[in-house]
């Protein structure tokens, strides 16, 4: 094993595109690139329980409510072939506008470690509430929550902390002003 090894798998999770794409950058087979980035890969996936931590939310503690940031994070896939109607609709992402999984990420508010990873799930079939009242909603302890974005606000306060959407938060005459304003400025 190399150290450009390890790059190799790096560009392979980063790139979602074919493996001969892959293998132009470093100048090799796609034998060579796939033996050598898969190794990767599955040595990287192997730390996950090691730096992974659920427990490392508590670092940095200030005994305040929320102790993560959760949100899903849509990734491309490659859609259902041939095309099914029913079968891609599950799939389908609203973030790209294509097939794709999503996983659901909390981070530690304090010190900004990834605590906590549930997925894949079918994009189309599972929006960020539903994975979330399958998964971390049971880990939390008991008066503890979580800091989301508005599409969580649906959900119980007991459990989530939901920003409402910038836009709601001020007076749509202020809006106009200060967009006109930053206009005027512009031409200055």
């Amino acid at each position: 094993m190399a150290p450009e090894h390890l790059l190799w798998g790096l560009l392979f999770l980063k790139h979602y595109s074919v493996e001969t794409l892959h293998a132009t950058v470093p100048g090799v087979s796609v034998d060579t690139f796939r033996k050598w980035a898969w190794i990767f890969v599955y040595q990287i996936s192997y730390l996950e329980e090691e730096v992974i931590v659920w427990s490392n939310r508590y670092k940095g503690d200030t005994h305040e409510d929320c102790m993560v940031s959760v949100d899903g994070v849509d990734c491309r896939i490659n859609g259902p072939s041939p095309y099914h109607e029913e079968l891609s609709r599950q799939w389908y992402s609203y973030k790209f506008k294509g097939a794709g999984v999503r996983y659901e990420i909390a981070v530690s508010i304090k010190a900004g470690h990834i605590v906590w990873i549930n997925g894949p799930y079918p994009c189309g079939s599972y929006p960020d509430t539903r994975i979330f009242k399958l998964g971390i909603m049971h880990y939390l302890d008991p008066g503890e929550r979580v800091e989301a974005d508005a599409g969580y606000k649906s959900l119980d306060p007991q459990y989530v902390k939901a920003r409402t959407r910038f836009s709601q938060q001020l007076d749509p005459v202020q809006v106009k002003k200060s967009k006109l304003q930053y206009v005027q400025g512009m031409k200055l």
